[in-house]
């Protein structure tokens, strides 16, 4: 997939974070992110990692 076709999957753009590297935050688990990378606008690899909140009790 290129980087337009995941954009279109995910609902919109994701955050650069790196060169050719992006993050999409999980909208409904709140708990997760996305981080997608690309080379010659080609996804190569993708990773999902764990978002921890703040708590303020």
């Amino acid at each position: 997939m290129s980087y337009i076709e995941v954009v279109k999957a995910a609902g919109g753009a994701g955050k650069k974070i790196k060169n050719n590297e992006y993050r999409w935050n999980d909208e409904i688990l709140m708990t997760q992110a996305y981080i997608v990378k690309f080379k010659d606008d080609k996804l190569v690899d993708k990773e999902i990692i764990a978002v921890k909140g703040h708590s303020k009790r």
